[in-house]
């Protein structure tokens, strides 16, 4: 009778054994499922369009009252440019939600001095720089958003000053990945 005992313990233990085994390898597969923004499969690649914008002007050069010259940022004098980020796979493939984080410098987020660039989220995709779609303000931090469902493709605005010339850069992350985008304005 002991032997029977023995027997049964020794089946109960197994197949608590085996049922936990599994358990704990089936929580280890399904941990890998979740949505990772920052993972991106091996030879993606990460692509903004245009890669640069150059405007010639003629600068606000004001008269100082000890004969120097400065330029003066006008506020309302500027030129909204669109920019489009892909996220591709190693064959060219559109990556969906994948995160990218924006940083445009010399912007109110980025720079103490008077802002030349604003960077905008096209959330109504008009391709226009609305009021509430300001993500570069001072009180702003990065901008961090993921690419749309479809196009793997993400569109900003960059909204230029033409006052006074000065050479800026948008540069995107995604993963281990990045890409830029100068903004140049120069005297003609």
């Amino acid at each position: 009778m002991n032997n029977d005992f023995a027997k049964i313990l020794y089946f109960k233990w197994s197949s608590v054994t085996c049922a936990l085994v599994l358990l704990l390898v089936m929580s280890f597969l399904l941990a890998g499922c979740g949505e990772d923004h920052a993972q991106l499969p091996p030879n993606a690649s990460i692509q903004a369009t245009p890669a640069s914008k150059e405007w010639q002007i003629v600068a606000n050069d004001q008269m100082n009252e000890d004969g120097t010259t400065t330029c003066v940022i006008l506020d309302d004098y500027y030129q909204d440019e669109l920019v489009s980020v892909t996220v591709t796979d190693s064959v060219g493939r559109p990556i969906e939600d994948a995160e990218l984080i924006f940083s445009l410098n010399l912007a109110g987020n980025t720079y103490s001095g008077q802002p030349v660039l604003s960077l905008y989220n096209d959330l109504n995709k008009n391709y226009v720089a609305d009021a509430g779609e300001l993500v570069s303000s001072r009180s702003d931090d990065l901008f961090i958003t993921q690419t749309e469902a479809y196009t793997g493709s993400k569109r900003v605005i960059v909204r230029m000053n033409l006052s006074c010339p000065y050479m800026g850069e948008l540069r995107i992350f995604s993963g281990g990945l990045s890409t830029s985008v100068d903004f140049n304005v120069v005297s003609q």
